[in-house]
């Protein structure tokens, strides 16, 4: 099957007999059998041949709705449904029906922004899909350096949520590994609670 990538803010870097290289997102794609569509202004097009890799995301379209879902083989276990032409706006839910792919679906490959949309989802959910490993993963959310993150503190008998820079120090390291890290005051301040009510209870 032939498709269509397009990839934004992209470089390329070899085009030579079908072989194509390009720069994206700091990492070097290679193609085979590849040809150039269209360059404009660092969005670069591509027409490839693509088939499903068991464990990829991939659209499937047909019978009235477009869906998302984790490619196994012939049949597939339809782990995610993303959007649908009945309904605005893009959604996923977890599901675990078990579809057969019919005649009538057409699998396409994913854009980047919709498998990043994908990722986050999975991540806002606590888990995360490894596609070599086949399997799903707990995800926690770690900073990156710069990120601010906040952490619970108990000083001189009062609690205190503290907004800090992550800076790759001691510091930051062990907040994470004592699962005193969050990503907003809000969590920090639900955690908080749950630790009050529990301290309470033994009291």
């Amino acid at each position: 099957m032939k498709t269509i990538k397009t990839f934004k803010n992209a470089t390329l870097r070899t085009v030579n007999n079908g072989y194509i290289e390009l720069d994206y997102n700091n990492k070097t794609h290679c193609f085979h059998n590849a040809s150039v569509i269209s360059v404009n202004n660092g969005s670069i097009s591509i027409e490839v041949d693509w088939e499903p890799k068991k464990g990829e995301l991939v659209k499937a379209i047909g019978c009235g709705i477009d869906s998302y879902i984790i490619f196994e083989s012939k049949g597939t276990h339809s782990l995610i449904v993303f959007g649908s032409k009945d309904i605005s706006g893009p959604w996923f839910k977890f599901s675990s029906h078990v579809w057969a792919i019919a005649d009538a679906l057409e699998l396409h490959p994913v854009t980047p922004e919709e498998q990043q949309a994908f990722d986050d989802f999975c991540k806002s959910q606590g888990k995360i899909w490894n596609k070599e490993k086949l399997q799903w993963e707990k995800y926690r959310w770690k900073p990156q350096y710069g990120d601010d993150y906040y952490r619970i503190v108990f000083d001189l008998g009062k609690w205190a949520i503290l907004k800090l820079c992550w800076s790759d120090l001691t510091v930051d390291i062990n907040s994470w590994q004592e699962n005193n890290c969050f990503q907003t005051k809000e969590e920090a301040e639900a955690k908080l609670e749950e630790i009050k009510q529990i301290l309470n209870s033994t009291i």
